[in-house]
């Protein structure tokens, strides 16, 4: 787990990226550090206002205590 933050971080915030991570890893190839130890982005688009809309909430949560 340690490897793997340490690789995620490095890559996106260190001069050199994956360069860095492979590096400080020991890895002779960059695939093996991507494939292997950096967290991939999950990337999606914001459709929060769709789902208030659909929701009928209004920036907060309703909540029957």
């Amino acid at each position: 787990m340690f490897r793997s933050t340490m690789a995620t971080e490095l890559n996106n915030r260190a001069e050199g990226g994956m360069d860095t991570a492979k590096s400080q890893l020991g890895h002779a190839s960059s695939r093996t550090t991507e494939k292997q130890y950096v967290a991939r982005a999950v990337v999606a688009p914001d459709v929060s206002d769709h789902l208030r809309k659909i929701g009928g909430i209004r920036g907060r949560i309703k909540r029957d205590d």
